[in-house]
Order: C-alpha cells, then sequence, then structure tokens
C-alpha cells in the first residue's frame, strides 16, 4: 500500500513517500478530518485519524498556530467548517471520490429589506480582515471576538434577532443552531439594524466549491498534467514560494487518487516547482500542495511513517482513507 522511492529533479534527488487508490475497486471513501465539536484546538493526526477510522491520513490544509484555528477551505458533508480565502487552491469531491482541483473563492451577500447588499468576506474563518465575515454552528457552539474592533449581529429566520458590541464578543456569544452571526470587524458598520429582515447569498467562484466534501491549500500544483503554480495569484509570499521544505501532496492520476509526502533524500528539501517536476515524472495529472515543513506527516495504520521535521507535529485538519 505504501511505495516510497527517490526521484531526481535535476540533479537534486527528493525522498517520496505516497498511498495510492482506486476507490471504487478497493472500498475506499477520502475524507475530510476535522474537530467535530468547534474549529479551535490543534490535534495530533492519529487523533484526527483515529475516531474517524482512517486506514491511511496526511495532515490538511494551513492554521493559525497561535490562535488554533483554520485559515483555508473545509467543507465536510456538505458544511463548511471553514471557507476558502485569498483563491487559493482547493481539491473537491462527492462520494464517487473523483477529485476536482482548481482555485477558489466564496461570495457571499447580504441582502437588507429595501436592497442595499453588502459582501460578507469570509466564512468561519481565523483569517481576521476589516469588514464582514460570518460565522455559523460549524464554527462551534461560541465565537469570541478575534480582533480588537468588533461588533455583531445574529440572523435567525432572516431576520436580525440580536446585536452585540465589542465587550460582548470578548465574552462570549452564542452561535445560533440554525442562524448565523455576522461579525464587522476594524470599524465596519453593522450592515443591518436589529429587527430588520436579510437574506444571505453564497455561490462559489469553481464548481468544485459545490461538492461536499473540500479541502484548501495551496498553491495548485498541477492540473490536467500541466505545471500551474501560480502563488502570487493565490497570495503566498516569494520567500515562501522560493523556500525548500517538507511538502504534503493531494493527487491524481488517470486511475487513482494519492495521498503524498515529499523530502530531500540526503539533501535540501523540495521547492515547490521542484515538487511539481517530481510528481510529473510519477505521471500525476492534478496535484494541490497542502501545510507543508514541520506540518508534513503521512499516517499508515496508526504509524507515523513520515513527519516533516522529525517529530510528530499537531495540526488543525487532515484528510484521510477510510473504509466504506
Amino acid at each position: 500500500m505504501l511505495d516510497r522511492r527517490v526521484v531526481k529533479v535535476g540533479v537534486k534527488p527528493l525522498m517520496i513517500y505516497r498511498v495510492g487508490t482506486d476507490p471504487d475497486v478497493q472500498g475506499l471513501d477520502l475524507r475530510p478530518l476535522a474537530p467535530t465539536s468547534g474549529q479551535q484546538g490543534l490535534r495530533f493526526l492519529n487523533q484526527l485519524s483515529h475516531p474517524a477510522g482512517a486506514l491511511v491520513s496526511i495532515n490538511g490544509g494551513f492554521f493559525n498556530r497561535v490562535r488554533q484555528l483554520p485559515l483555508g477551505a473545509v467543507k465536510r458533508n456538505g458544511s463548511w467548517l471553514s471557507g476558502p480565502i485569498l483563491n487559493r487552491g482547493a481539491v473537491g469531491w462527492s462520494n464517487d471520490n473523483r477529485l476536482q482541483f482548481g482555485r477558489l473563492r466564496l461570495y457571499q451577500e447580504l441582502t437588507v429589506e429595501g436592497g442595499r447588499k453588502w459582501g460578507l468576506g469570509y466564512l468561519n474563518s481565523g483569517y481576521v480582515q476589516r469588514g464582514f465575515s460570518r460565522y455559523d454552528r460549524a464554527w462551534g457552539p461560541v465565537y469570541r471576538a478575534l480582533s480588537g474592533h468588533e461588533q455583531a449581529l445574529t440572523v435567525i429566520d432572516g431576520r436580525v434577532s440580536s446585536v452585540y458590541d465589542h465587550a460582548a464578543l470578548s465574552r462570549g456569544v452564542p452561535i445560533p443552531r440554525e442562524g448565523d452571526l455576522v461579525v464587522a470587524r476594524a470599524g465596519a458598520p453593522l450592515p443591518a439594524q436589529l429587527g430588520q429582515q436579510v437574506t444571505i447569498r453564497t455561490t462559489s467562484s469553481d464548481p468544485l466549491g459545490n461538492q461536499p466534501n473540500v479541502l484548501g491549500g495551496g498553491p495548485l500544483l498541477l492540473k490536467d498534467g500541466r505545471v500551474v503554480l501560480n502563488g502570487r495569484q493565490e497570495g503566498f509570499s516569494a520567500g515562501f514560494l522560493n523556500q525548500g521544505a517538507p511538502r504534503t501532496v493531494i493527487a491524481q492520476d488517470q486511475s487513482r487518487l494519492w495521498l503524498l509526502t515529499l523530502k530531500g533524500a540526503g539533501g535540501s528539501d523540495p521547492t515547490l516547482l521542484e515538487s511539481s517536476l517530481a510528481l510529473r515524472q510519477l505521471g500525476i495529472s492534478d496535484a494541490l500542495n497542502l501545510d507543508g515543513g514541520s506540518s508534513t506527516s503521512l499516517l499508515v495504520a496508526n504509524r507515523l511513517v513520515m513527519t516533516g521535521r522529525g517529530i510528530a507535529p499537531r495540526v488543525q485538519n487532515a484528510v484521510g482513507l477510510v473504509s466504506k
């Protein structure tokens, strides 16, 4: 099940660990692995894999180590645990486990009675920016302020049912089971007033966002057999793009989906471009970079067979293969 091999990119040898499966033949489902009671907190990979019964798993998308919150797309069974950010690479799939790769934004629009429209930048996200963000119960039962100047309103059954100032948000306010909390940051005004009727509409920039399961990372490495690496388009810094580091990748070829990790074989670790070229040598057609560096980890049959920095890391989310 586990394939371990060395691939050379130029003169640089890279060690690749990979597990591939044809889910229809082998009776496996690909599933996002994430906390079930709220998004805050980090866990070892086996703490995410074991409750789900995952036979194989790799670490997932990016997260904030200080706040211990996700920074990118995690959608499980139709519920956005964390929304996409910055048009970054993502992969989506349904029960047939056929993977769709692309770059993803989520467009959210709040319309107030009378017709005024407001854009809601992010959904269930630890990515804090000026403007508006929306949180629902997938975030957890309580929201606490993530920045210094926030106010919020609750929408239940299409009507603003409550408003909160920063003091209340600092203490923590409940997120309704069937409704939304809309947070305004950095001086942004509340988009509606108590008692007003509102509607919230959400659309995805790419059809992959409509799949019941989505995992975000970035940058997107390969699409249809071509190197499509464009870190600037996905909001990554030049330093991130050029550095060598252990890598975690989800990918597919014509017959299998793959969970992979890469690192230097006795030398320096791969850049994102070197990772793309190595994967293409293996016949991979589509590939997405996930969180790497010290987060890189591959778990097979509850045994950690590869880590980025030699120790077991704690991560916010993961993806794994589970028996149907």
